[in-house]
């Protein structure tokens, strides 16, 4: 079934639960005065919360209608941006919440991260996630829907579980040193 599975839809189908950029700087930053959170949104964080035995501290607020949050401790720093919850329609939510469009969203939230690196503290390493969502119908669609993604792996519809991980080690040092 997989290999001639139709190829999946246009990335344009996925909606955004949420979007990480997670940045590793070359010196601790826990200790260091900041004032990122203002300077990228022009306010202060609604919420701070800082923990000094463990050395972490994390901002966060609403900002152009989504909740941003800064968060960093001693080996990173991370900005989140995520749906707002309304508690009014948590009751009757059938879907997780969503930003709406990752097209859309990816760009927006790129170029507010864009502004932030130009004064960021010295960076040795960046990774960007991404928690994404695509409706289906029922079980037997949604499994169908990820043979369209995974083609090279069988995937039986009538499953009632799928477990799926590939660990790459992609850096030549690390291969040569394993």
């Amino acid at each position: 079934m997989s290999e001639k599975a139709d190829a999946p839809p246009d990335p344009a189908v996925w909606q955004v639960q949420n979007l990480r950029l997670i940045a590793f700087p070359r010196e601790p930053q826990f200790a260091v005065r900041q004032n990122w959170w203002q300077e990228l949104t022009g306010a202060d964080p609604e919420n701070v919360l800082e923990k000094r035995q463990k050395q972490e501290r994390e901002e966060s607020g609403v900002f152009q209608g989504s909740v941003l949050t800064l968060s960093f401790d001693l080996l990173r720093i991370q900005w989140t941006v995520s749906s707002r919850l309304d508690i009014e329609n948590l009751p009757g939510m059938q879907v997780p919440p969503v930003l709406g469009s990752f097209m859309e969203k990816q760009a927006w939230f790129r170029g507010l991260m864009e502004q932030w690196l130009q004064h960021s503290p010295p960076i040795h390493r960046l990774a960007f996630t991404a928690s994404l969502l695509q409706s289906v119908p029922d079980h037997a669609a949604g499994y169908r829907m990820l043979d369209r993604y995974l083609r090279w792996v069988e995937i039986d519809p009538q499953s009632s579980e799928l477990l799926y991980r590939i660990n790459n080690i992609a850096s030549p040092l690390l291969q040569r040193t394993l």
